[in-house]
Parts: C-alpha cells; structure tokens; sequence
C-alpha cells in the first residue's frame, strides 16, 4: 500500500501540509475500514468519540508562587525525545509512581482550592488563569507521558497506564478523572465531539468547528495550554507550547495507543477535515470544578 500512495504522492505538487494529509486521509480510511470489517461480526457497542489577551509560557511559570509545592521548572530540564520518522515525542514524568501522581493532584487541588476561596474580584481571575496553566501542565508533562505506550482498541477503556488497552474518548476522560476533575468517565467518553465540548464548557453552546484548511493559522492565533480537540471521529488534547502545538492521543493507526505527535507531520490529526478545539487551560468554569470538587454534568444532547 505505501507503495501506491508514495507513487502519487510523487506525481503531485503539494506542500508539505497537503502531502501529509493526503497520505493520512488514505491510511485512515483503509484502517477504519479494517477496524469496521473486524467489528462486523460483534455486537454493535456504543461509539467512543468522541482568545484572552495573556499567553502564558511554560518555562516562566513558577507554580511556588502559588503554593510552593509543584515546580514547573523541572520539567524543563528535561531532554525531549523525537524520533524524526514518527513524528512522535517521549515526556518523562517528575513522578515515577502513578498512584503517587494521582494523590499529588489531589493534595495541590485541596490546597490551591483553599487560597482560591479566599480571593476577590480581579485576584480571583488572575489566580483561576495561573491555577489553569498549572493544571494544563499536570495533564500534559506528568499524566500523559504515564499513559504512553497503552494501546488502542476499537472499545478499550483501561483505568490504568500501560495494562490493557485505551480507545480515544476514554483517554481524554479517564485522564480528567484521575486529575481530579468530578465527572462520570464512562458517559463523557461515549459522547460525541460537540458535547464534550458543551460539557467542559459548562454551556448548551459548542464552538464551531475549524476547517483543515484554516487549522494552523487558528492553532498559531492561540494562547499556550491545554485544549481539548475533537475531530473526525477521534479525540485527544492539544498542548500549545512556544509557537509548537503537539497532539496528545490514543491513536487508532496502527492500533498504536497513546501518543505525543506534533501536529504537523501527525497522521492522525491530519486526515481530519474539521476540528472542534476547546481550552481546558484558560477554562475558569473547568478549573473551579476541578478545585472545589464539584460535580461536571455530562451534557448529552
């Protein structure tokens, strides 16, 4: 099949966008073809799919100034690894226990929820934006990098890192679950990409989807963070990081599982023809769920 596709490919003139995409797209539509055909012969199961004016930046972030326990700073020493045929990315996590992870969110969520009660006014605001990228941080350098090499079925839904598999959805809430974030994983996993997006927003309102062809202008216009994306049948996180925006999933080519991939040259992410990108970062409604414990209702319609 590579064969076919490079041989295309080489009698087009495309950029480098449109050559990456055009090989996704092929590639995903053989695999999920595969993947229907497999499921065929089963049960039918539920499907699991799925600017503010301030930019903040991972290395100038000092989580002491909050709370003195998380430094952020760390984590910036670490050597990044890229393996330049994949595209693909390995973080290492500052917590070398999942369950010691786990229970250090828990702690900083209680302990950061106690100085946040005692805010007003603007210094409520400004303590929700800091709180918000500290938040971001945990999912995308500590949780994530815990979950790479899980791999992907069609319905997996594994509670832990690295044992049985993990389908997209069930990354995306199973990681918010264990940060901290009140909601049911199950029913947020199985909703499509318009009502996760309504339910980490906290409104009846999704945001409007973006076209392939608009995607990078839009990702570039964006402040640093984590967002949520929803595409083409397949969901995961964005991490925005000095002008680099990497793609954070459990993807179904190859039946690889959870992945970190830039965004440029991410099959998965480029055979999409829309994308729905929510913040979860620079989300004041998300991040006072996420410190007072409260509950997320599930939007489902």
């Amino acid at each position: 099949m590579k064969v076919h596709i490079f041989y295309l490919v080489s009698k087009m003139d495309l950029s480098i966008h449109q050559t990456m995409r055009l090989i996704a797209y092929i590639t995903a539509v053989y695999i999920l073809a595969a993947c229907d055909a497999d499921h065929s012969t089963k049960e039918k199961s539920t499907v699991v799919n799925n600017t503010n004016d301030q930019i903040h930046h991972h290395d100038s972030l000092n989580v002491n100034s909050i709370i003195g326990t998380y430094d952020s700073s760390k984590n910036a020493e670490i050597e990044y690894w890229i393996d330049e045929d994949t595209c693909s990315h390995k973080w290492t996590s500052q917590f070398e226990d999942y369950a010691t992870l786990k229970a250090y969110s828990e702690s900083l969520r209680k302990q950061l929820y106690q100085r946040y009660i005692a805010l007003r006014g603007e210094d409520s605001h400004l303590f929700l934006d800091s709180v918000g990228h500290v938040y971001g941080l945990l999912i995308a350098k500590e949780f994530i990098p815990h979950w790479l090499g899980t791999g992907w079925t069609y319905n997996g839904h594994t509670d832990i890192p690295k044992e049985g598999t993990v389908a997209c959805g069930y990354l995306v809430s199973t990681i918010f679950k264990h940060s901290g974030i009140n909601i049911n994983r199950y029913k947020l996993a199985q909703q499509a990409a318009s009502n996760g997006a309504k339910t980490i927003l906290g409104t009846n309102r999704a945001p409007n989807f973006v076209r392939y062809d608009a995607i990078f202008d839009h990702l570039n216009g964006l402040p640093d963070g984590l967002y949520k994306v929803g595409l083409n049948n397949h969901t995961g996180f964005l991490w925005l990081e000095n002008m680099k925006a990497y793609f954070l999933h459990s993807t179904f080519i190859g039946n690889e599982g959870v992945k970190i991939e830039d965004v440029t040259c991410s099959m998965a992410f480029n055979y999409s023809s829309i994308f729905q990108i929510v913040p979860i970062s620079n989300n004041h409604f998300l991040i006072k769920k996420w410190l007072s414990g409260n509950a997320v209702r599930v939007i489902t319609q």
